[in-house]
């Protein structure tokens, strides 16, 4: 009898703790809602905005700025990251992670020290050359 009534138990609790598991899955899928973002891009920096690309943390997609706006899909929960894009390879940048929303407004610093090196450098590699 007591064996019965332990065996009862394990089954319910592990139909329970399955139950709650599947219910936090479907929610989180649901909840997850998908929306196109437009993000907005103000900067300090020396160089053309359309350097940049936002990018989708969780997915991998970019989209580039023009006329510093970005247009990028989402989920509810995404992050997004200011990156450079990949048509500059001697130029990368690490900014920060913000959260996706159907309208985002960036500041990209580029007084940050090593940010100053490497526009500078980019500036003189691509400035024209004077004699």
């Amino acid at each position: 009898m007591i064996r019965m009534i332990g065996w009862s138990f394990l089954i319910v609790s592990l139909f329970s703790v399955t139950a709650a598991y599947i219910r936090n899955y479907v929610n989180n899928e649901v909840n997850a809602l998908e929306f196109i973002s437009r993000i907005s891009l103000e900067t300090n920096c020396d160089v053309d905005p359309d350097i940049f690309e936002v990018l989708n943390t969780r997915t991998g997609a970019s989209s580039p700025f023009n006329h510093g706006e970005a247009f990028l899909r989402a989920r509810t929960g995404d992050k997004f990251k200011i990156v450079t894009s990949d048509k500059y390879p001697q130029i990368s940048i690490d900014g920060e992670v913000f959260d996706a929303d159907g309208r985002v407004e960036v500041f990209q610093d580029c007084n940050v020290p090593k940010l100053e090196n490497i526009f500078e450098s980019l500036n003189n590699q691509f400035s024209p050359k004077t004699k």
